[in-house]
């Protein structure tokens, strides 16, 4: 990572070192995020559609854990944010949370195949 542009987005370090040092089963574990990440954005939509913050909260706490364990950091953090609101039971601020933690799972799939292509492979 050569900006911090770039590590506000993954920090594979951290990710590799949480793994004890295992690129395959971290790159293994990347694809299962991004495998299961498109479904767990819909459902946090549509349990803000039917205003239900404890979907919204307990789907937000494992999409957090999951990219703090790989060091994308920034989905961690929009993933905690909308996690707090939906432990607050805010469902008028967490709509744009949730185009935002879309937005930043796709910038991290975009930067994860770029990386991985000069980096782990």
């Amino acid at each position: 990572m050569e900006n911090s542009a770039a590590s506000a987005i993954l920090d594979l370090a951290v990710g590799i070192r949480r793994l004890s040092g295992d690129r395959d089963l971290y790159i293994q574990i990347m694809e299962i995020f991004f495998s299961q990440a498109e479904g767990q954005l819909q459902t946090i939509r549509q349990a803000l559609d039917a205003r239900n913050a404890e979907v919204v909260r307990r789907i937000s706490h494992g999409m957090k854990g999951a990219a703090a364990n790989l060091g994308a950091l920034r989905v961690q953090e929009t993933a905690r944010q909308l996690e707090a609101l939906g432990a607050d039971e805010d469902m008028e601020n967490a709509s744009p949370l949730v185009e935002r933690l879309k937005r930043d799972v796709a910038e991290l799939s975009d930067f994860w195949q770029a990386e991985r292509a000069k980096t782990i492979e």
